[in-house]
């Protein structure tokens, strides 16, 4: 139960700053940083559609997703965040923008979102949308979250050129790079490095896994 309290509160906070960083950064910049709050900028753009309307429509099918490959216990905790952040969308859609220089707009937004998605993945969820399928490449491939994030959003981002200018798209670009590095920064701390004892008896059995499915480096004591 502390646990579920704990990962409750990471992806609560997580969503208030995600949705902060839709409406006071990306949205008034016209900035894709990807993830399905970004592809509904871009529909914003093209035809009108609220935001927050539109994150509701595309996470139901994806929840879904979720629920199968993740487990019950994700696809809860998902359910929830995909739940809250429109919500918040909606809530802090009044705040005014905090920049409205496109440098400083990607670079803080991509801090923004790095923190949020960072923090919602800590608890072990995410906000629905792409961060569904960034979880699912994580899971079933070695790529870290950092990198998974890269991946499937700027496969997002290129939507962007649907809609706005390409000095635009790269600004996101920019974004999507500092949003990959900060997400890693807050699921593994500041150094890159980490060291792993493992004492088995099966030592031999250990080290082949880890030389030859995972490459890393193993050294016997």
């Amino acid at each position: 139960m502390k646990q579920r309290i704990q990962d409750t509160i990471y992806v609560t906070i997580g969503a208030f700053i995600l949705a902060l960083a839709v409406n006071i950064v990306y949205l008034p910049n016209q900035i894709v940083a990807g993830g399905a709050s970004g592809l509904s900028i871009v529909l914003n753009d093209l035809f009108g559609w609220d935001v927050a309307m539109t994150l509701y429509a595309i996470n139901v099918p994806l929840l879904a997703l979720c629920f199968l490959l993740l487990g019950k216990e994700v696809g809860l905790k998902t359910t929830y965040g995909s739940l809250v952040n429109p919500f918040f969308i909606w809530m802090t859609a009044s705040v005014p923008p905090l920049t409205n220089n496109i440098f400083l707009a990607a670079l803080y937004g991509g801090i923004l979102t790095g923190v949020g998605l960072g923090l919602v993945f800590r608890g072990n969820a995410s906000t629905g949308g792409s961060a569904i399928v960034t979880q699912i490449v994580h899971k079933f491939t070695n790529m870290s979250l950092g990198v998974a994030v890269f991946v499937v959003d700027g496969i997002i981002i290129a939507t962007a050129l649907f809609a706005f200018p390409k000095d635009t798209v790269l600004f996101s670009v920019i974004s999507l790079f500092i949003i990959g590095r900060v997400v890693d920064r807050i699921q593994v701390g500041m150094s890159r490095s980490k060291n792993l004892f493992i004492i088995s008896k099966k030592y031999e059995a250990v080290h082949q896994l880890f030389i030859k499915e995972l490459d890393k480096g193993v050294t016997l004591v």
